[in-house]
């Protein structure tokens, strides 16, 4: 089997990303009720403990994803990878429009695994 090699490159960027993603995802879950104490004394909402779950767990599959892209031992397991992966981000950009409203901006976050499963589709 041969990757290609922008299935390489979009996965190092993957694991990067998520990389930072799971530490900051631990330490909002880990500080979670100093947060909510200090975000309350300000009159600021704060999300729940669910949003920050699902953060993290989104944080981890992108990483899941990355190190299956750099690996590649299996097509099968980097697709199904690179398919919970896009869920995820839909999933987070359906959130955001619901929570915050629709921004054009949020579309960035679908280059990534549009470039990653591009990348699947490429190798051999």
């Amino acid at each position: 089997m041969k990757k290609s090699r922008l299935l390489h490159i979009v996965s190092i960027i993957v694991i990067i990303l998520s990389g930072i993603s799971v530490a900051y995802g631990s330490i909002a879950i880990l500080t979670y009720n100093s947060m909510t104490a200090v975000m309350e004394a300000e009159g600021m909402a704060n999300y729940s403990i669910g949003v920050y779950t699902f953060s993290l767990i989104g944080a981890c599959v992108e990483l899941a994803a990355g190190i299956a892209g750099v690996m590649y031992r299996s097509r099968k397991s980097v697709l199904i990878l690179g398919i919970l992966y896009c869920l995820y981000i839909f999933g987070s950009l359906c959130f955001s429009a619901v929570t915050g409203g629709f921004s054009a901006s949020g579309l960035v976050s679908c280059i990534l695994p549009i470039l990653y499963m591009w990348g699947w589709y490429q190798s051999e």
